[in-house]
């Protein structure tokens, strides 16, 4: 009788938890206007082409790379412009109007991860950056000390 109860508790909190997260995606608090370039959105586990018109729901993610730009329009009307080599996640649909949107700057490895095409310097320095990384590693890997590199 008690273990019947614990798992019927158990299956309520699970339909309930289901319930709110379902409730939480229903319906979009944005959608993408006025672009140009490449633009990107990760929903989730998957990113795909932005295109005009687009809904966008909370914890989506909009990027732009080089030479692109975006116009995020909230469902109350406000326009949030996004710039070349930036990135947005909505979190609620009044970020826009309360001020809170955090739109950041993506750096040179953000870029090349999303194969986006990167100035010849900024490109340049990345690589060099990965480059001597890995001879850190090699040279750590390869020294002939007896002793353990970290405690």
């Amino acid at each position: 009788m008690m273990r019947k109860r614990i798992l019927g508790t158990g299956l309520a909190t699970l339909l309930i938890g289901a319930g709110i997260g379902a409730q939480a995606q229903q319906g979009p608090i944005a959608s993408l206007a006025q672009l140009e370039g490449k633009v990107l959105v990760n929903q989730g586990e998957k990113t795909v082409p932005a295109q005009a018109g687009m809904p966008l729901h909370s914890n989506d993610r909009v990027l732009t790379l080089d030479g692109s730009t975006v116009l995020v329009v909230y469902e109350d009307g406000c326009g949030l412009p996004l710039e070349e080599n930036s990135q947005l996640t909505l979190m609620s649909a009044d970020e826009c109007t309360q001020g809170v949107a955090a739109v950041s700057e993506m750096g040179a490895f953000e870029l090349i991860a999303l194969g986006a095409g990167v100035g010849p310097s900024v490109g340049a320095t990345a690589a060099a950056a990965g480059g001597f990384a890995g001879l850190g590693v090699v040279a750590t890997e390869t020294g002939d000390t007896e002793e353990p590199v970290s405690p």
